[in-house]
């Protein structure tokens, strides 16, 4: 990983908590710093020969934690919850505000930490979801 940062650092943690790997949050975070790109440039990035890449966006997308390119976001709490079904990984919670009409997926948020994580942004930007926090732990 290029950048660790505290905040990095947190994520890190954060995933691991949720069992991913070592490999799986080097390419999960590469993933959140690029937004999308080759296995080449994915895997280059976080630090990892591109053949494991495969391998590891296999696992992240079938935990829900990627999209492979071509598939479509979720944009409902239904569709998030068959995706998460029976899956290692699932969310505790899901909040349905409906289904998005934006191409962004949905905001992904780890709340079981002492402070809330941005695991995948989405149609919440950082700065929206921050302004949120400020509101709400004034």
């Amino acid at each position: 990983m290029k950048h660790e940062t505290s905040k990095n650092l947190k994520l890190k943690k954060s995933l691991e908590g949720i069992g991913l790997s070592e490999k799986e949050v080097a390419v999960y975070l590469a993933l959140l710093e690029l937004g999308s790109g080759t296995v080449s440039k994915i895997s280059r990035y976080a630090g990892i020969n591109r053949t494991t890449g495969y391998d590891i966006l296999d696992s992240l997308a079938n935990k829900g934690l990627a999209n492979i390119s071509g598939n479509k976001p979720i944009r409902s709490a239904i569709k998030a919850e068959e995706q998460w079904k029976n899956k290692k990984t699932a969310p505790v919670l899901i909040i349905d505000a409906g289904e998005t009409t934006n191409t962004e997926p949905s905001t992904i948020v780890d709340i079981t930490g002492p402070s809330p994580i941005i695991l995948r942004s989405g149609i919440i930007t950082k700065k929206e979801f921050d302004s949120f926090l400020k509101r709400v732990y004034i």
